[in-house]
């Protein structure tokens, strides 16, 4: 997963940074490292991810 990615996963839920962190049980620095490319993200977070980052339902109709 590139910091890219980690970084669109977390825009779709809707998440801040704070939010994330906390959801991935890392310290809010440490996700913003990952975004900007300075820390690699290893298999367990990339996992995670798909958990915790579900896509945000804002506008929708149901």
């Amino acid at each position: 997963m590139t910091s890219e990615e980690f970084r669109a996963m977390r825009k779709a839920a809707d998440l801040t940074q704070k939010e994330l962190a906390d959801r991935l049980g890392v310290h809010v620095l440490t996700v913003a490292r990952f975004e900007q490319g300075l820390r690699s993200i290893s298999g367990p977070v990339e996992k995670l991810m798909g958990y915790v980052c579900v896509p945000s339902k804002k506008g929708s109709s149901h």
